[in-house]
């Protein structure tokens, strides 16, 4: 039994250790993310969320949408390329954010509606190929915090540059959640392949 002791005692330091990694982590991802930097961009990238079945936006895709509505306004970039999958519910995110931007008072030709934007890697890379198709350069990612890093690299791994980021003013208890699988979505997204869809 006694033999058992040491073992137990080094499993109870490299847990402890790992747990304390993965915090500080997970805290330098929030501060990386919520230090924005604007730079001259064509594009204010606004990935995706959750949309209500009534076709209206949930607080933190409001959230991203309002941020990107402000930037936009002070004239950081004159597009605003939204982009999101089709909900299972049918509707389509892209669109509904689009809907709000307009509602909102923003002309038509200054909002880029992308429905095949179905995770950060397929919008990262639609986004880059509409500034190449439109002779644009630089982006300015509006997400939550924690998402920004991933995003980031994203688009960073799309070729898009100069880029810079802006964090949606937006907490909710489920972002601790999110944070915790941002992190190895940061990892996947840094050894995948930049070719790949």
């Amino acid at each position: 039994m006694p033999a058992r002791r040491p073992l137990l005692d080094t499993l109870r330091v490299a847990v402890t250790l790992a747990v304390a990694a993965f915090v500080l982590c997970a805290l330098a991802l929030v501060f990386a993310g919520t230090r924005d930097t604007l730079v001259p961009a064509t594009l204010l990238v606004v990935p995706g969320n959750l949309v209500h079945a009534d076709g209206s936006l949930s607080p933190r895709l409001e959230a991203r949408c309002s941020r990107a509505l402000e930037l936009w306004r002070a004239g950081a970039a004159p597009v605003l390329f939204v982009s999101g999958g089709v909900e299972p519910n049918g509707l389509d995110e892209a669109a509904c954010m689009r809907g709000w931007l307009l509602a909102q008072g923003v002309p038509d030709s200054a909002v880029v509606a992308d429905s095949l934007g179905v995770n950060s890697w397929r919008t990262a890379r639609n986004a880059a190929a509409w500034l190449r198709e439109h002779d644009g350069a630089g982006a300015i990612v509006v997400t939550q915090g924690f998402h920004v890093p991933r995003m980031r690299l994203a688009c960073a791994r799309a070729g898009i540059a100069p880029l810079g980021q802006a964090h949606a003013r937006f907490f909710e208890m489920r972002d601790f959640y999110s944070i915790a699988r941002e992190l190895p979505g940061l990892v996947r997204y840094a050894t995948r392949p930049a070719t790949e869809d």
